[in-house]
């Protein structure tokens, strides 16, 4: 609607007949306005009216006028980083990197506080970890107390938290020999073991077969995980060396919650 004109002006002048419809019709133009009619040219530049007076306004700075005229929350920017966010709020969401420069994984995480315990942080998306080995990735033992698997892959963990580890592998057993050989993996440095049961493998006469286990485990923040095998006696058995081709076991890890 346009700007309220008074209705026959001349007709109101000092000195004239007052001319009562005339009156009545600006009463009736006026209310019109002012019940619902009231728009950018009714208003002056210079009204200066809060913004407080607006409906549903929340009264506090974290709140931004929607298109569709409902007050909401600004989405928070998803960071990247070798951190996750101190003080994050519920819903936020941010994509934990062991690297900023060469990154290995990247795990993005969403901050949910309705999750009982202290891992709040939930595993929505990104690839599993998958270290590389720090040598042959393999070695050949005939110790029967489990040891170190040479070369093997380790992985260090960022932040505490629930995660899948899978290990996949091959192993020989010397020709004329039957023997049986174990993995498990440890965690260190408190040193618990978190394979259970511990993979089991049964080479007969120099045949190789394979190794893998999986399971969810509680890593902290701070530990290192390897792998560790042995054998049942005292007949060498080849953890993926050699005659197996550098098979060495691979070791992959995936988070489910983090703190």
């Amino acid at each position: 609607m346009t700007a309220y004109n008074v209705l026959s002006p001349s007709a109101m002048a000092a000195g004239q007949p007052e001319d009562i419809s005339v009156i009545l019709g600006n009463f009736q133009a006026l209310a019109g306005i002012i019940n619902g009619q009231l728009d950018n040219n009714n208003l002056s530049p210079g009204a200066a009216i809060a913004i407080a007076k607006l409906a549903g306004y929340p009264g506090v700075t974290t709140s931004f006028l929607r298109g569709d005229g409902t007050w909401a929350a600004p989405s928070s920017p998803v960071s990247v980083g070798i951190t996750l966010p101190a003080a994050p709020a519920d819903g936020d969401e941010a994509i934990l990197v062991d690297s900023l420069t060469v990154p290995t994984y990247a795990w993005r995480f969403k901050y949910l506080t309705g999750i009982t315990g202290a891992n709040k942080w939930l595993f929505i998306g990104g690839s599993p970890a998958r270290p590389a080995p720090g040598g042959a990735n393999g070695m050949v033992t005939s110790s029967t107390a489990f040891v170190d698997l040479t070369g093997g892959p380790t992985f260090a963990v960022l932040r505490s938290g629930v995660y899948l580890v899978d290990v996949l592998g091959l192993a020989l057993t010397a020709p004329g020999g039957v023997n049986s050989g174990y993995m498990q993996v440890l965690a260190t440095p408190g040193g618990s073991t978190l394979s259970a049961p511990q993979a089991v493998l049964t080479n007969v006469n120099g045949i190789s077969g394979s190794i893998s286990l999986s399971a969810f485990v509680n890593l902290s923040a701070g530990d290192t995980v390897k792998l560790q095998v042995r054998t049942a006696s005292a007949l060498q058995i080849n953890f993926g060396t050699g005659a197996v081709g550098g098979q060495g076991p691979y070791l992959t890890i995936t988070p489910r919650l983090v703190a």
